[in-house]
């Protein structure tokens, strides 16, 4: 997929949030939660040296990606995990904002048609998780 498509999701995500809690009577402040949502929705394939973020650490990203390979540790529950107290040590908001970008791409990356899905539960299960689509009988 895209950056530019999980750019969009991220932000589709980043907007359910910000209803939710505006509804839980929570203010958020939308530059955060587009910045912080965006970052997220990038963040996992910094395992891909040509990604986005990718290209901008290569040296990072070539030792996660000899490591781990693609679509294991930061396509993982343990990953957005880290990455929402991560940056969620820095602001609340932003903690979750990116949290929810994170799992923007983790969904958009298993729905993605012809992909190998994601190791979802990386480093417990190497296991992909993905829609197994059935071919109808006629």
């Amino acid at each position: 997929m895209t950056y530019r498509a999980h750019i969009a999701g991220a932000l589709v995500f980043g907007a359910g949030l910000c209803y939710l809690e505006e509804r839980a009577g929570i203010a958020w402040n939308p530059i955060i939660v587009a910045a912080g949502s965006i970052l997220g929705g990038l963040l996992p394939d910094i395992d891909i040296p040509r990604s986005f973020i990718g290209s901008r650490v290569k040296w990072l990203s070539k030792r996660i990606h000899k490591r781990f390979g693609h679509r294991t540790l930061t396509h993982s529950l343990l990953f957005l995990a880290a990455m929402t107290m991560l940056f969620g040590m820095l602001d609340y908001n932003l903690g979750l904002s990116v949290g929810v970008g994170v799992l923007s791409h983790i969904v958009l990356d298993i729905l993605t048609p012809g992909a190998r899905g994601v190791a979802l539960f990386y480093p417990v299960s190497k296991k992909r998780v993905y829609p197994r689509i059935r071919k109808r009988r006629r």
